[in-house]
């Protein structure tokens, strides 16, 4: 998930209508806009927490694809030239969902349909101790396109009191438990029928607030979450992100599935432990795969810090050793038949020595080695300066 601080552009979306959901945030100190999402709540599972999971990412990439189509459109009109388009374009966009149930022995309960049903599911309650699951997911996105997705789920347990019919009618003869899930409000009237909880209390009013918060600005990686200080860069396989945990900085990559019109990828994580074990075995110097989320298909390499060779290119601060030691590399590649992307963004110089940071490999094409593609972007070549121009 990233941090709503990264850039100055960044817009938080809160895709609810819920009122409660909309008063937490506020009080958190966030600025952010609401879009609703429509969309369709049946789910083939009776398990409480993996159904506000479900839905909660239902509803986040609801919006989000609303804002993806809204960012092609964007590309295909004449507005795309205007220069204020080309600056929204750019926007970051972070979108939080999520969906509150109350569950009795894993049996979700829902809003009372008319006042007999609010009593069956009150006195149902009364002297137990339910559960209340809230699913929250979290959608960033860059240039129109999906970055990361973080998606979770909090539990709190809530201990009723024993209390009788005519308690629970006096209540219902409020009107607030109509339209509650679990048919009572905590953080109102109902608040008298609730002997205790076990967990966060504003997990039960609709939003866990101070998990989401802790969770910004860091990304999952099997179960460790970790700071993200900035955005990378963004290749046809995925996003990179600076991160960091313990005092130490690594680099996460997070794989995307955005078409790309020259390169097949298949298997996009598959290929990425398949072309790491390649260069290794060919003897590439590279950042070490330290851990690898193969269902939230994220990476987590070694951190490698130093000076791109890109960047040394256009600051006029190249070496002629360093193109040397990319052809010294490539008499390793070429006899195992391998080329890499030769582009000058994925080297880095540390300790005066050149390190490919990707993992990125296929098989050799003369036309699409170093000597043929690699070495017009490693100088100030007419190639470089209208590369240069195209990104800025």
């Amino acid at each position: 998930m990233t941090n709503k601080k990264m850039t100055d552009n960044m817009k938080i979306i809160l895709a609810s209508g819920s009122p409660r959901r909309k008063e937490l945030l506020s009080q958190a100190g966030l600025d952010f806009s609401i879009e609703i999402s429509d969309v369709d709540e049946t789910v083939d599972t009776q398990d409480a927490a993996e159904t506000v999971k479900l839905l909660s990412e239902r509803k986040a990439e609801a919006v989000a694809k609303n804002h993806f189509k809204r960012n092609e459109d964007k590309d295909q009109s004449e507005a795309s030239n205007d220069s204020q388009d080309k600056e929204n374009s750019k926007e970051e966009l972070l979108i939080v969902s999520a969906d509150t149930v109350v569950a009795l022995d894993n049996h979700v309960i829902g809003k009372p349909k008319d006042e007999e049903d609010a009593l069956k599911i009150l006195m149902s309650l009364s002297g137990k101790t339910h559960d209340v699951y809230t699913g929250v997911c979290c959608i960033s996105m860059l240039d129109g396109n999906v970055t990361t997705k973080d998606c979770f789920v909090v539990r709190t347990a809530v201990t009723m009191y024993d209390f009788g019919e005519g308690e629970a009618l006096e209540y219902i003869a409020t009107g607030e438990p109509m339209d509650k899930a679990g048919a009572y409000g905590i953080q109102g009237i109902g608040a008298r029928l609730v002997e205790k909880i076990d967990g966060d209390y504003n997990n039960v009013v609709g939003f866990p607030l101070a998990t989401f918060l802790r969770r910004m600005g860091k990304i999952e990686l099997n179960g460790k979450l970790y700071k993200v200080e900035k955005l990378l860069g963004k290749g046809k396989g995925g996003y990179s992100f600076l991160v960091s945990k313990d005092e130490k900085n690594y680099v996460l990559k997070q794989i995307h599935h955005e078409p790309c019109s020259y390169y097949q990828f298949g298997d996009k994580i598959q290929s990425e432990l398949n072309d790491y074990k390649r260069l290794k075995e060919i003897g590439i110097r590279l950042p070490h795969m330290l851990d690898v989320d193969v269902e939230k298909e994220r990476i987590l390499k070694e951190y490698i810090e130093g000076s791109i060779i890109y960047d040394l290119v256009l600051n006029d601060q190249m070496k002629d050793e360093y193109v040397q030691q990319m052809k010294d590399m490539c008499q390793l590649l070429y006899p195992a038949k391998t080329n890499i992307d030769y582009f000058p963004t994925n080297f880095v110089v540390q300790g005066n020595e050149i390190y490919y940071i990707d993992y990125e490999c296929n098989n050799y094409m003369e036309e699409w080695n170093f000597e043929n593609w690699g070495i017009k972007y490693w100088s100030k070549t007419p190639e470089l300066i209208q590369y240069v121009e195209d990104h800025k």
